[in-house]
Parts: structure tokens; C-alpha cells; sequence
């Protein structure tokens, strides 16, 4: 048996390869819980497609142990035609020198990857790492937002009223539908990127009626300026609307041009109609006249000439002369009437 005792430098030796020991587990369980703790699966091949090492994510994902999965090819645990394709895309990584992005799609399950080269010393691959996240709540997430973004936009361009959607910081426009367009006779590219101060609005910067006075625009009649400095009368709301922590103007709005431009004519006949009226007098009712004399009897129970009365009471006036019968009778024996008469015959 051999009794000789270590010398000093063998103790510090031991105890150096010890603590070396100590600190290679404790990088390797940081390490390990590091990989454990990310969502991602994380795993490392060799050249070949041999497991190296692997996260739990990786080993749950493929049905199986994290220790199962160490010196084992990966093409062993995925069916055999996604092995065939992969492995292709292994060695294009090993054979490239570079990171390739991929996207699986299995078991309803939707999986973006990336293959990321590890070289050695001499630049060479030695080691792939790969990275694969589990994207199918984002993808749906993506597809509702299109759709939203679809549903929202047929909304916004369908409705039979103007929106326009302004900065509230700098007063440039955002975004605008087609029947704003459509009132101002204007392309959304020539609208888009404006200021709206005397381009579709006719007040002057830094006396927007919201933003500078302090204006509640609600239902408001307004002008909304067009092309070729054309004005249009429209009835007009704005509200604020906070997207993404930053403030916007939504400011809808009808045409009433054309309603006011009829209002306006509407009153203008009124008028003349009113004024008509006060010109002209009319006789109505139950007039009392006399059988002989044919005077009338006005509502103060005086008796009136029938010309002087129907003067009084209407626009007319009299020009006088003799009905035939009366002609006959006042002159009916005299020579020259009858001469005249006969003539006229």
C-alpha cells in the first residue's frame, strides 16, 4: 500500500481541478436552466444531424426526454419525409456558412426555424444551432388583424359620409376615405401629407377652431375647401381619438351645398311670395249689393259705388264704356247711331 502523502503542489493541483470541476457544473446547469427557461426550442446538431445538447421545449415538442434526444439523430424523431427536406437544408447551412430561416407546418401547429452556423478555429462548421418558435397564436393573431384591417376599411371608404383623420400634433392629414376625396374632387396622394390650414380647411394656422380656440365641433356647419379653390358647405363633427399613446382628429362630415343652395331658394320664394301677397287684395265672403243700383255694403254698413269699392279692395281700376245693350238703349233712336251701327254691320 502505498503511504506516500501528496506533496503541497499535488493538494493545490486537486483542489484547482476540483473547483474547476464546481465551476464547469455550475456554467453548465446556468446553462441548462438558461435553455430551459425560453419558450424557443433550442437545440444543437453536429454536422451530421446528431443531438449535442437540447432544451425541454425541444424534447416536448418531439414526444420525448431531453437525455433520449443526446447522441441521436434528429431525422429519428420527425417523419421521414420533413428528415429528408431538413437535412437538406442542414448541410446548405454547413455548405453556405450561413443562417437560413424556414417555417414548418404540422399538426395544425405553425413553427418559424432558424439554422445558425457555428464555426471552429479554422472557420469550418463544427456545430448548428437551431432555433424554433411556435408562431401559430401570432399567425392568428396576424390573420384577425387583416382581417380587421379588411373589415375596417370597407367601413371607412363605404360609408356615405367624408372622414379625415388629422395629426392632431402637426395638423397634417393621415388618411382619408373616398367619399372626402370625392367632395373635394381631389386624388388620396394629393391629400395624404397636407396640412390641412387652407387646404381643406379654410382657417389659418394657429387658429384651428379645435386645437387653438378651444372649439367643440359637433354637427357644426362648416366649409370644406376643394379643388381648384372651390368651397363646399358640409355639416361636420370631430372627435379625438388616442392611437398608440399619440392624438388624432377624426373629423367626418355630409355635403348639405346642395340642401342649403334649395333652403336658400325655398326662402327667396317665400319672400317674393310674401311680398306678392301683401300687393295683392282679394275679395271674399258674402258681399251685400244692392238690386237696383247695384251699390255694395261695406262691413261698416255704408253703401259704396260697385267701382269705387272694387278699387278700394283689389289692385283693379276702371276704364269706362257701354256694353251694346246699353248703346241700344241710350242711343238707339238717333240717325247717326243707326247709321254707324248699320255701317258696322
Amino acid at each position: 500500500m502505498n503511504s506516500k502523502k501528496p506533496t503541497y503542489e499535488e493538494l493545490e493541483q486537486r483542489v484547482a481541478e476540483l473547483e474547476n470541476r464546481e465551476q464547469l457544473k455550475a456554467c453548465q446547469d446556468s446553462e441548462r436552466a438558461l435553455l430551459d427557461a425560453t419558450t424557443e426550442a433550442i437545440f444543437l446538431l453536429d454536422p451530421q444531424g446528431i443531438f449535442v445538447t437540447a432544451n425541454k421545449i425541444t424534447a416536448q415538442r418531439l414526444n420525448t426526454t431531453v437525455k433520449n434526444l443526446i447522441g441521436k439523430s434528429f431525422t429519428e424523431f420527425i417523419s421521414p419525409e420533413l428528415a429528408e427536406s431538413r437535412m437538406k437544408v442542414l448541410k446548405e447551412t454547413i455548405k453556405n456558412k450561413k443562417p437560413i430561416q424556414l417555417q414548418d407546418k404540422r399538426d395544425d401547429r405553425i413553427i418559424d426555424g432558424s439554422l445558425v452556423p457555428i464555426l471552429d478555429n479554422q472557420g469550418e462548421v463544427y456545430r448548428v444551432a437551431v432555433f424554433a418558435r411556435d408562431v401559430t397564436r401570432n399567425k392568428a393573431y396576424e390573420n384577425e388583424l387583416l382581417q380587421n384591417k379588411h373589415y375596417m376599411d370597407v367601413l371607412f371608404n363605404s360609408t356615405l359620409s367624408g372622414v379625415i383623420v388629422v395629426d392632431a400634433t402637426d395638423h397634417m392629414i393621415v388618411d382619408v376615405n373616398g367619399p372626402a376625396l370625392e367632395m373635394m374632387g381631389r386624388n388620396k396622394d394629393d391629400v395624404v401629407g397636407k396640412e390641412c390650414h387652407n387646404f381643406v380647411c379654410p382657417a389659418e394656422k394657429g387658429k384651428c377652431p379645435i386645437a387653438d380656440l378651444g372649439q367643440i365641433v359637433d354637427r357644426s356647419e362648416r366649409i370644406l375647401l376643394t379643388v381648384n379653390s372651390g368651397k363646399r358647405t358640409i355639416l361636420k363633427t370631430v372627435k379625438t381619438l388616442n392611437i398608440a399613446s399619440k392624438e388624432y382628429y377624426i373629423e367626418s362630415f355630409i355635403d348639405i351645398t346642395d340642401l342649403k343652395e334649395a333652403e336658400q331658394a325655398r326662402e327667396k320664394l317665400i319672400e317674393e311670395l310674401s311680398e306678392a301677397l301683401e300687393k295683392v287684395k282679394t275679395l271674399s265672403g258674402l258681399m251685400p249689393i244692392c238690386a237696383k243700383c247695384k251699390k255694395i255694403r261695406d262691413d261698416k254698413g255704408y253703401w259704396n259705388n260697385l267701382e269705387s269699392y272694387i278699387e278700394k279692395y283689389s289692385e283693379a281700376s276702371f276704364s269706362h264704356g257701354l256694353c251694346p245693350e246699353c248703346s241700344d238703349e241710350m242711343y238707339g233712336n238717333q240717325q247717326w247711331y243707326i247709321k254707324g251701327r248699320k255701317k258696322r254691320k
